[in-house]
């Protein structure tokens, strides 16, 4: 589900849609991958949704897939950037992943904000990803609200 507040952006503001990439970020179970989820569902065209992790770990190996899927989609969903410390090829992986998509659809979710990627990944990257539009998502787990505490 996208919150009301992100839906009012996305619907107002046509112009973010030509800013990329996107970084969704906010605390665990703040509903980012929901919104991503939601959003990739409702784009035309080609897209894909990758987990950054398994897509940095294994981008050397399948690179030629994986650069003609970053050439042709229309989006590239990529959830939980930073979630651990890359490898060096890891963030190689990530620098290229985001020079091929500079200009194209590109939406990234992340527990870190701009402010404190750069303390996981180095500083090309999180600059490149911070330099689209950033949406800070400020509900509290909403994974915990449902859970039976005893």
């Amino acid at each position: 589900m996208i919150p009301p507040s992100l839906r009012r952006i996305l619907e107002t503001r046509i112009d973010i849609l030509s800013v990329s990439p996107w970084l969704f970020w906010g605390k665990a179970g703040s509903g980012k991958t929901c919104a991503a989820v939601e959003i990739y569902k409702r784009w035309g065209g080609m897209r894909a949704f990758w987990d950054a992790q398994k897509t940095m770990s294994a981008f050397f190996e399948h690179e030629y897939t994986i650069r003609k899927t970053l050439e042709d989609a229309d989006l590239i969903v990529l959830d939980d950037v930073a979630a651990r410390s890359p490898t060096n090829p890891q963030l190689d992986a990530l620098r290229m992943i985001l020079e091929w998509r500079r200009g194209k659809p590109l939406l990234i979710t992340s527990n870190l904000g701009p402010d404190a990627l750069d303390t996981v990944l180095d500083d090309r990257c999180a600059s490149r990803i911070c330099a689209g539009w950033c949406h800070e998502f400020k509900d509290a787990d909403r994974r915990l609200l449902g859970a039976i505490i005893t």
